[in-house]
């Protein structure tokens, strides 16, 4: 009965390409191996392992590169390969084949999740798009709304304003903390009186701009931070007590090459009555250390996920796309060039498919990597490229 079931299902995924492509995900290898086992059913079994373990360490050099691989060597053969079962379902073996001397070599075809393995990867911390340790630089402005004062570690000191400078440090250190967690370096440029080394024209004074006026891409740049974390924390009056205060505090974290947001947290609490500077931080305390560990979480996952450092290009596939063929179209860029984090769908028409392309390439650099991306029966083949698109034809392919 199994083996009815097995061919069954055979049978089903030849006569449903799109089936088999989108609803089983997997890479086949076949590994020639050899041992010095001269028990055969010890030299099978030894065979098997060894055939997984360099399938799989073929698979994670092509994933996160040689160099990479080494580093992590040991991470990678106790946290990953020794956990094989959980992205090699199905291995078969072929017939033994007695060496002149002593031992056996044997053929392994190997089925391989690409996507459990990477998950795996994930877990460990391996899969990020960069070893180094990411460096954010916060550019924070505390507004108070109801006196018309605010202040930015940028700016000049006054000693009108020594409380929402006071706010500001405290929030400094709540940001660096939480991502420090997370193995994120949050710069603190109040503490370490970074305005200091910030430029002035001949006609200002540096401190009397306000955060808008500034590129703070190309400040960020100077300092090799990767991400800016933008934002801060307002305070009127509550509507609903004439001795409370309402805080607000928004922060949102962007891409500095290319100011793509990855995360955003707005929250807004209610202080206790009583004079502002002391219930407001207050609140402040209580609330701080959730907000920005929110927003670590945030940058974490995209960073996790390899987001930070890719863009969005558009992606027009001329041809007539059968609907049972879109996702299958999707799923084959994703497995045929690996540095794609995502591909979904922004025009469906009947003689063209418009996709949204989520990677660290460029157009043009996707195009030289896949000028061709093959599926069962079809092919794209690429037509065109420029700075913000790429063009593929979808046709059949030929025999």
């Amino acid at each position: 009965m199994r083996k009815i079931l097995e061919f069954s299902l055979f049978f089903l995924l030849l006569s449903n390409p799109a089936l088999a492509v989108e609803k089983i995900k997997w890479i086949e290898k076949t590994i020639e191996v050899e041992t010095d086992e001269i028990n055969p059913t010890l030299a099978k079994k030894d065979l098997i392992e060894k055939a997984t373990v360099k399938a799989s360490e073929d698979m994670i050099k092509d994933i996160i590169g040689e160099a990479k691989f080494s580093r992590n060597r040991t991470l990678i053969e106790s946290n990953v390969i020794k956990r094989s079962a959980r992205y090699v379902p199905f291995t078969r073996p072929g017939d033994l084949v007695a060496l002149p001397n002593k031992g056996f070599r044997l053929s392994v075809n190997l089925r391989i999740s690409q996507d459990d393995l990477q998950s795996l990867l994930l877990e460990n911390g391996l899969f990020y798009e960069s070893d180094s340790t990411p460096i954010l630089l916060p550019v924070v402005t505390i507004t108070d709304k109801i006196g018309g004062r605010s202040y930015g570690w940028w700016q000049e000191m006054d000693p009108k304003k020594i409380d929402l400078a006071k706010i500001s440090r405290s929030i400094e250190s709540g940001l660096k903390n939480s991502f420090w967690k997370n193995n994120f370096y949050v710069l603190r440029p109040q503490s370490m009186h970074y305005q200091d080394l910030l430029p002035s024209d001949s006609n200002h004074s540096f401190f009397s701009f306000s955060s808008s006026n500034l590129d703070w891409s190309a400040i960020a740049g100077q300092w090799n931070a990767q991400i800016l974390l933008l934002g801060g924390m307002d305070i009127n009056k509550s509507t609903q007590r004439s001795d409370a205060y309402l805080i607000g505090l928004h922060f949102s974290a962007t891409q500095v090459l290319n100011g793509r947001s990855i995360a955003e947290v707005t929250r807004q609490y209610e202080t206790d009555g009583g004079r502002m500077d002391l219930v407001v931080e207050q609140k402040l305390r209580e609330v701080l250390d959730s907000v920005c560990s929110d927003l670590a979480s945030q940058v974490l996952e995209a960073w996790q996920k390899g987001t930070i450092g890719s863009s969005v290009f558009r992606m027009t596939v001329n041809g007539r796309v059968p609907l049972p063929m879109q996702n299958v179209v999707k799923d084959a860029i994703r497995q045929q060039v690996r540095e794609v984090k995502n591909v979904s769908e922004r025009l469906i028409a009947a003689n063209q498919l418009v996709l949204e392309v989520d990677t660290q390439l460029t157009p043009k650099e996707f195009q030289n990597k896949a000028p061709k991306i093959t599926m069962p029966g079809y092919v794209l083949t690429a037509e065109d490229a420029n700075d913000k698109e790429v063009t593929y034809k979808f046709s059949k392919e030929r025999p």
